[in-house]
């Protein structure tokens, strides 16, 4: 892990960090699947923090690097009955913490909390086709593309397809080398 990183679960007192960051995130020309015009309030992020604490299969995991907050990766278990087993991961990293090890140690996180967790086996998420860095990052911690979907979004006049990727823990190798 990156020195001066932490890696935590994300507790009530962390929401006026949240709100700065994704405040700053959303400065950002970014083309992202969660488009919204400005951050949540604080109040929302209260809300988000205390039901992903009160979920036994979600968790929002909080990166900071020298005491700021640099990444943040939430796990979104599926509340029905018949996905419980499956969680959507979401992840983002502050522009100048990229490249750092940052998405990496917070996928780790995940992987060790789904692990731990008797209703999680399968951990899923999506990414924009032409995101290279973040497809790259998600193989090497062992996801695999289940398929795609073609034309998905369309973001300033053009079409984008939508990879969606999967690690089934009863594949996840430990030992396995990072790329």
């Amino acid at each position: 892990m990156s020195e001066g990183l932490i890696v935590r679960e994300a507790n009530l007192s962390d929401a006026p960090a949240l709100h700065d960051f994704f405040e700053k995130l959303f400065a950002e020309p970014l083309d992202t699947l969660g488009v919204r015009d400005r951050p949540p309030p604080i109040q929302e992020e209260i809300e988000l923090i205390s039901k992903m604490v009160a979920e036994k299969n979600s968790c929002l995991l909080l990166a900071f690097k020298d005491r700021t907050l640099a990444g943040t990766l939430d796990l979104q278990g599926c509340p029905h009955p018949q996905k419980q087993h499956s969680a959507g991961l979401r992840m983002s990293v502050g522009d100048r913490f990229r490249d750092q090890g940052i998405g990496f140690a917070l996928l780790e996180a995940a992987i060790r909390f789904a692990q731990s967790n008797q209703l999680l086996t399968r951990i899923e998420l999506e990414v924009f086709q032409n995101n290279e860095a973040a497809i790259h990052l998600y193989r090497k911690a062992q996801f695999r593309v289940e398929g795609t979907k073609r034309e998905a979004v369309q973001i300033n006049g053009k079409f984008i397809g939508v990879l969606s990727m999967a690690l089934l823990l009863s594949e996840f190798r430990k030992d396995q080398p990072s790329a």
